[in-house]
């Protein structure tokens, strides 16, 4: 599970959305990422800023979550003053 924290804001068209910041492991729960059957093999290396960067850019190509088109898998929460994204992967 990869988990970060964002403003949300309204864009000129009037559309909301949170801006995703370079996934790191601080973003990430480690120790499901050392049990998964796609990443435990590079969880540990330094492999592992290149598999997150690819995969966000694989989910937000434009580097922005659109809250009017969340991506499967995504989680959203902007009851609080920043949204909490989580993406189970």
């Amino acid at each position: 599970m990869i988990e970060f924290k964002g403003k949300a804001k309204k864009a000129v068209s009037g559309r909301a959305y949170v801006k995703v910041p370079k996934f790191t492991t601080k973003h990430c729960d480690m120790a499901v990422m050392r049990n998964h059957a796609k990443y435990e093999s590079v969880s540990n290396s330094n492999m592992f800023e290149r598999t997150l960067a690819k995969l966000s850019v694989e989910l937000f190509p434009t580097g922005y979550l659109w809250l009017d088109k969340i991506p499967g898998g995504v989680s959203v929460n902007t009851s609080k003053f920043l949204a909490v994204v989580k993406i189970e992967v």
